[in-house]
Formats: structure tokens, C-alpha cells, sequence
């Protein structure tokens, strides 16, 4: 993955291995290894998170690292072989570039692209993985139970001019896919455009 997902793979093999090992040791050995291998990788996600989340000044970031937070504590185990979208924000740079960073929960990375919805009343548009990031995601399977994908924008893409015209986070909404099927139920979007938050709702922050 781009940028936040190079950081934090980069993270993961230094200086979270210890804590990674360390939690490893907590688990009684009645667990099945499944189970323990899913409450390993659930542990290690809240750590790595919880540490981001104390040392990033980036609110794009924090953001993310608190949803993800969210979403690990009302995880149902059981329920690990489906996709839960944890965090979807839309960020419209400075520079005019457009980034949409995606975070989801999954015992495995199955998901290859997303669905993007501007509105109810206008066709989703598709957007694919990279076999690069593919494999750097899957490549995190063994750390942790959350994983993510960044799609970008320029003036050069064709989305950009439907980018350009958000004006509000109101319709806006995405779904993972796998195989350009649907894995997931519809799931808001937030935007933050030129260093600010957009809301129609405050209280979704």
C-alpha cells in the first residue's frame, strides 16, 4: 500500500515484533490454534493502533487508528471470515489530489477493490487493488487481522472532475469487493478537504 500502509509495514517488522511475541505468550494453550493465532493478531491490531494513535499529530490518522480501535473492541471472533469495514475517509489535498484510504477487519485479505458511491442517485464506481499492494497486504496477514488499501486521484484520472464536485460527505459511500462482487454493506465515507473536516452530521467525528 502507498504511503500510511508503507509506514506502518515498515513498523510492524522493527519495533512491534517484541511486542507481537510478547503477546503471543498470553493465550492458554485450551485455545484451538485458530483461535489463538485470531486473538493474537486482534491483540497485536489494538497495540499498534493504540501506540499510532499516542504518537501521530496527523489527524487523517488519528482518525483512522481510533475507528479501527472502535471496531476491533465490538469485533465478534466468530465472525472473522467477513469482511467489516472498520474506517472509510476521502481526503482532497492541497496539492488537488484525491486519496481514499480504506481499513477493514478480515482474518485473511480477500478483498481486491471497492465500490465507490457519490450519491443514490448516481452509478458506483469500481476500483481495483493493485497486485503490488495485493501482495503487501497479504504479506501483513501474519501480524495482524487489519488491513488496507489507498486509492489516489490526479487531474489526469477521469473520477477527479466527480471528485472536484463533493462538496459534502452526504451520499457518499463505499463497499469491499472481492472477485467485483460485494462483501460488505454500503459504509459512509468521510471527507477531509484542504486540512478541514466536512460533515453534515459533527457528531460522526
Amino acid at each position: 500500500m502507498q504511503d500510511i500502509s508503507a509506514r506502518r509495514a515498515a513498523a510492524m517488522s522493527g519495533r512491534f515484533v517484541l511486542t507481537v511475541a510478547v503477546l503471543a505468550l498470553g493465550f492458554s494453550l485450551g485455545c484451538s490454534a485458530r483461535d489463538r493465532s485470531v486473538e493474537r493478531r486482534r491483540s497485536f491490531a489494538i497495540q499498534f493502533n493504540k501506540q499510532n494513535l499516542i504518537s501521530t499529530t496527523n489527524a487523517i490518522q488519528s482518525k483512522l487508528s481510533k475507528d479501527i480501535l472502535a471496531a476491533l473492541e465490538l469485533l465478534d471472533i466468530k465472525a472473522i471470515n467477513n469482511p467489516k469495514l472498520a474506517s472509510a475517509v476521502l481526503v482532497g489535498r492541497k496539492n488537488g489530489t484525491y486519496g481514499l484510504f480504506l481499513f477493514w477487519i478480515e482474518n485473511y485479505p480477500s478483498i481486491d477493490g471497492a465500490e465507490l458511491r457519490f450519491s443514490s442517485r448516481n452509478s458506483p464506481v469500481i476500483v481495483q487493488t493493485s497486485d503490488v499492494e495485493m501482495k503487501q497486504i497479504r504479506a501483513q496477514a501474519k501480524d495482524t487481522i487489519v488491513f488496507g488499501s489507498e486509492y489516489d486521484w490526479d487531474e489526469a484520472s477521469q473520477l477527479w472532475r466527480s471528485l472536484e464536485q463533493i462538496a459534502s460527505p452526504a451520499g457518499l459511500a463505499v463497499r469491499l469487493l472481492h472477485a467485483k462482487a460485494p462483501v460488505t454493506d454500503w459504509y459512509p465515507i468521510e471527507l477531509y478537504k484542504n486540512g478541514t473536516w466536512i460533515s453534515d452530521n459533527p457528531t460522526r467525528r
